[in-house]
């Protein structure tokens, strides 16, 4: 019966463990609000992978701790994970043999499919300057994150949008393709030996959102060597 007991008691102390980041992953507080489902603590990762570019390895990647492709969702966020980033590019530096003055970092925001038909039919078609279904602030983008408000993101000069178009001719077909994934370019500091926590005496270069292109071609060319995975404390 004393056994019994014990573990009676033992339950609401088990059920009540706090909710932990897996390990790599930052916790931050977020102001919650109906566009990020009211999401109070958020925990984000930048993690290495050679095949950033390629949205489906992307994916896989933060799938492997049960989280999703993420992104900042406030310039204070946007800080906080270039300073992250800068141990991930002494890691891939070391992996790959090379110096990365700049590592772009995937994340969060794919255009959708009609969107990107919409485009590829209509040669004129600018989605910043329409205020329909594929407006830049409308449904242009889809976002696998559901937790996070892409307003910030939105918001910011996206670096090759909306023009961001390659064209390819075959004979008289023409094939037009567009770079339609988001990509991070992280604070950088106008030293390139300079270390974050050596902050005095250096300007910041605020970095960016970039678009790529979703299945990875030009990933090495762009150092795109890093992914954004998050989710809440598990």
């Amino acid at each position: 019966m004393s056994r019994l007991i014990l573990l009676f008691l033992s339950i609401p102390f088990l059920l009540s463990a706090e909710p932990k980041c897996p390990e790599r992953f930052v916790r931050v507080p977020r102001e919650p609000t109906a566009k990020n489902n009211h999401t109070s603590d958020w925990c984000f990762a930048v993690l290495p992978l050679f095949h950033a570019a390629s949205r489906d390895y992307a994916r896989g990647l933060c799938a492997n701790y049960n989280y999703t492709l993420s992104i900042p969702e406030s310039l204070e966020e946007f800080h906080l994970l270039s300073a992250y980033s800068d141990h991930v590019i002494a890691g891939v530096e070391k992996d790959l043999n090379k110096t990365i003055p700049r590592l772009f970092i995937a994340v969060d925001g794919e255009f959708t499919p009609k969107c990107k038909a919409t485009m590829i039919r209509q040669r004129r078609f600018n989605p910043e300057k329409d205020k329909g279904e594929c407006g830049l602030h409308q449904n242009l983008f889809s976002f696998d994150d559901s937790n996070s408000d892409p307003t910030f993101a939105l918001d910011c000069n996206l670096e090759g949008y909306p023009n961001g178009m390659e064209e390819s001719t075959f004979g008289e077909i023409k094939i037009r393709s567009y770079a339609s994934c988001l990509a991070m370019d992280p604070d950088r500091y106008d030293s390139p030996e300079f270390k974050y926590k050596d902050i005095k005496n250096h300007t910041l270069n605020n970095g960016y959102f970039h678009l790529t292109w979703c299945d990875g071609r030009d990933g090495e060319r762009q150092n795109m060597f890093a992914v954004l995975c998050g989710g809440p404390p598990q």
